[in-house]
């Protein structure tokens, strides 16, 4: 049986608890489908990282450029965690929580926390783009950032940095050929988001997105 089945079966069955107002039930199943689809987000990482690490195998010369392109690549792969919502450990400085239910889409809670912001930005807009569609980044390109386009086709041309010749720091979206600025502060990335959710009408609380005290976490879970 996949993941996609189980996850099926079990909205199909909050569904039916849900009309009949099995409040018990329905905190069960829900516990279980937020499970299935972190299972569900471990095999994609794991499957990614396989592609990967079958490429390497074929370029064997350890310190070349292209080995380490890969390990650059793989690298956010490894700590790429998107954890169902609950109290628990976040390993980065942003966290994006979404109310799937909220905005009226059959999943479960979901929080996205990537060790890097740039990596939770990037992560988030993969999600977008699972969750709505390749025509709902379209949407989002009038969005700014640093004055430039916050999504682009073309980065090297329109997210360059013109006095020094070298492109802002952007991340690839996924394989939909969509580049995401992530040349921005940490408060700038919570205003980025922020105006994404507005900007894709979620409802007030849908969205909510946080920056995470690390050091505050270290200091609650060694206490």
């Amino acid at each position: 049986m996949t993941t996609e089945s189980l996850l099926r079966q079990a909205m199909q069955k909050i569904a039916t608890a849900s009309a009949t107002f099995q409040m018990g039930e329905i905190s069960r199943l829900n516990r279980l489908a937020e499970r299935v689809t972190e299972i569900q987000t471990i095999h994609k990482k794991l499957d990614q990282e396989l592609t990967a690490l079958a490429a390497e195998l074929n370029h064997p010369s350890p310190g070349t450029e292209n080995t380490r392109q890969i390990h650059a690549n793989t690298e956010p792969m490894r700590h790429s965690v998107h954890l169902p919502a609950g109290p628990r450990f976040l390993p980065g400085p942003v966290a994006i929580s979404i109310d799937w239910a909220a905005a009226g889409k059959p999943y479960p809670k979901q929080i996205i926390c990537e060790r890097k912001a740039s990596d939770t930005l990037r992560s988030f807009f993969e999600i977008i783009h699972d969750r709505f569609g390749q025509e709902t980044l379209e949407r989002l390109v009038a969005i700014r950032a640093n004055r430039a386009p916050l999504l682009s086709h073309q980065p090297e041309t329109e997210f360059l940095n013109p006095k020094q010749g070298v492109c802002y720091q952007h991340q690839q979206i996924g394989s939909t050929g969509w580049y995401v600025l992530t040349h921005s502060s940490t408060p700038e990335k919570l205003s980025i988001i922020r105006q994404v959710a507005r900007a894709l009408r979620f409802p007030p609380g849908a969205v909510v997105v946080q920056e995470v005290d690390l050091k505050q976490q270290m200091e609650t879970l060694f206490n």
